[in-house]
């Protein structure tokens, strides 16, 4: 499942957030609050640093989710919330403002991440972990449903 999930993220293309003013050192915070969807909803603030040229995060689209396809090494983004942003979480938003393909594009949510980073210190993102599994038990389930034969 793993592989054909980053297969996928492969060919569905990708792009790099490579510019953000960098003002400060790094620091992070974090929430978490459960979704009814079997998923859990984290509130990740990504502070710029000086050591590093940008917040280092990839992302593509995949179907209705802007998921995390790379994190830097050494990268604000692989430092914020302790290490908690990892390839496949899903970006839910970005400040106050609600991520939701097809009507937000990567470029899109990139300009929101790029335009938080330039008029702020920090960027705080809305992430959903656990999705995989979810959608997974929902496609098992609704497979055994209508799978009864006949």
């Amino acid at each position: 499942m793993l592989f054909l999930l980053l297969c996928l993220l492969l060919l569905a293309g990708d792009t790099t957030i490579t510019s953000a003013h960098a003002r400060s050192t790094s620091s992070t915070t974090r929430s978490t609050t459960s979704t009814p969807n079997g998923g859990q909803r984290f509130r990740v603030t990504i502070q710029a640093t000086t050591k590093f040229k940008g917040l280092g995060l990839r992302l593509v689209k995949l179907g209705e989710k802007v998921l995390i396809l790379d994190i830097a090494t050494g990268s604000p983004s692989e430092h914020a919330g302790g290490g908690l942003l990892k390839v496949g979480d899903a970006v839910l938003a970005v400040g106050s403002t609600s991520v939701r393909p097809p009507k937000n594009t990567v470029k899109e949510v990139e300009k929101l991440i790029l335009r938080h980073s330039q008029t702020s210190l920090t960027v705080d993102l809305i992430i959903l972990k656990g999705w995989q599994a979810a959608e997974a038990a929902s496609a098992a389930s609704n497979s055994e449903k209508g799978g009864g034969g006949g």
